[in-house]
C-alpha cells in the first residue's frame, strides 16, 4: 500500500493519512478534517443581501402609489388643455397626432 503525504490546506501540517474534504475537496490533517474545523466554503453562511428590488414594504408601495397619482394629475392636465373629455376623443387626438408624423 503506498502512502501518500500532503499538506494539510488549513495549517499546512504534513500527514501520511490525509482527510478530502467532500464539501470543499481539499486536504486536511486529522485536526482540521470537519468543514467546522477549517472553515469550509461549503458550510459558509452566507452574508447579508442587499433587499431585492420586489421587497420594500409599504414604504415601496406607497412611493409607486405616489408616482401613479403624480402621473394621473398630469395626464388629466393634458387631456383637459387639450379638451378631451372621453375616451373616443382621447384615441381620435392620438392617431391625428400620429398622422402628422407618417
Amino acid at each position: 500500500m503506498e502512502e501518500s503525504v500532503r499538506n494539510c490546506s488549513y495549517c499546512g501540517a504534513q500527514t501520511v493519512t490525509p482527510y478530502r474534504c467532500s464539501g470543499c475537496g481539499s486536504y486536511f490533517c486529522r485536526q482540521h478534517r470537519l468543514p467546522e474545523q477549517h472553515d469550509c466554503v461549503a458550510i459558509r453562511k452566507p452574508t447579508r443581501e442587499k433587499p431585492s428590488p420586489r421587497r420594500g414594504g409599504l414604504a415601496r408601495l406607497l412611493a409607486k402609489v405616489a408616482v401613479f397619482l403624480v402621473a394621473l394629475g398630469a395626464a388629466l392636465y393634458l387631456l383637459d388643455m387639450f379638451g378631451v373629455v372621453d375616451l373616443q376623443d382621447l384615441v381620435e387626438y392620438i392617431q391625428g397626432f400620429v398622422a402628422e408624423f407618417t
